[in-house]
């Protein structure tokens, strides 16, 4: 539900032809330059995000794994 209301607001916002007024901090904020500067630290935490989840689940099938008298590892 979440995806699809997110996926859905741009087509409302400019499907009006909505005009919004410049805004100059914005455009200072969300330059070029500053995605290439946090792309290393998002690349960081995906990794680490995914490095988390990867072992999360091992642990959990190992865990299920040994609950079914499975002790292998």
């Amino acid at each position: 539900m979440l995806i699809a209301m997110l996926a859905i607001q741009p087509i409302c916002a400019f499907g009006r032809n909505v005009v919004f007024p410049p805004d100059p901090v914005g455009m200072k904020l969300y330059q070029a330059h500053h995605v290439t500067e946090t792309l290393a630290l998002s690349i960081i935490f995906c990794a680490f995000l995914l490095g988390w989840l990867i072992h999360e689940i091992k642990r959990k099938f190992k865990k299920l794994a040994n609950d079914t008298g499975s002790y292998d590892i």
